[in-house]
Order: C-alpha cells, then sequence, then structure tokens
C-alpha cells in the first residue's frame, strides 16, 4: 500500500471509526499521527507482541490444555478432540479474556 492511500484510508475510514490499531512502521509517521490525533484520541504504541494483551491467546492456552487432557484418552481423532475441547470453554470466559487484556467490555 502507497503511503498516500493510507492516509487517504485513514481520513476515510478509520479515523471516523477509530478503535485500535496495529503497530507497524507505517503507522508512525508525522501524518498518521496528526490524523490519529486530530480525532481526539491518544496514540499508545504496543510492544513488537504482546500475548498478554491478546485475549486470543488466553483462548489457545485453554484449549490446549483440553486437547492434551483428550488426547491421553488416545480414542479420538483430532479433528474431534478441537470440536469438542471448542465446545467445553465456557462462553463468559470470553468476556473475562477481553476484560483481562484491558479491553472494554459491557
Amino acid at each position: 500500500m502507497k503511503k498516500g492511500d493510507f492516509l487517504e484510508f485513514l481520513r476515510s475510514e478509520l479515523c471516523p471509526k477509530l478503535d485500535a490499531r496495529k503497530d507497524l512502521n507505517i503507522h508512525k509517521s508525522r501524518e498518521v499521527e496528526e490524523l490519529i490525533r486530530g480525532t481526539g484520541a491518544r496514540i499508545l504504541y504496543l510492544p513488537v507482541y504482546a500475548p498478554e494483551l491478546n485475549p486470543i491467546e488466553m483462548m489457545w492456552s485453554v484449549l490446549k490444555h483440553f486437547i492434551r487432557q483428550l488426547c491421553r484418552i488416545g480414542k479420538y481423532s483430532m479433528e474431534q478432540i478441537v470440536k469438542t475441547s471448542l465446545l467445553l470453554i465456557n462462553p463468559s470466559s470470553f468476556r473475562s479474556w477481553f476484560a483481562k487484556c484491558c479491553y472494554c467490555t459491557p
């Protein structure tokens, strides 16, 4: 993506709905920062990778636990184990993971 295209995307699409963005080098230009700050938002740069801020990592941790437990039984296919493991995750856990990662949850 070219810089001009990215800036136009920010002006017309992202800034009006600004919620979150990735910490890519293209996002750190002066023009990008001015556009974002112009919306009243503040810029917080995350570390290159922050699993503790990613609720998906928490879900995978629980999923891997269930998979390890079910693999011990040994009579199921991996597909069956993954499907069953996903069903075992309590839906309220998703809200907790997002809250733990500092995402606003109603």
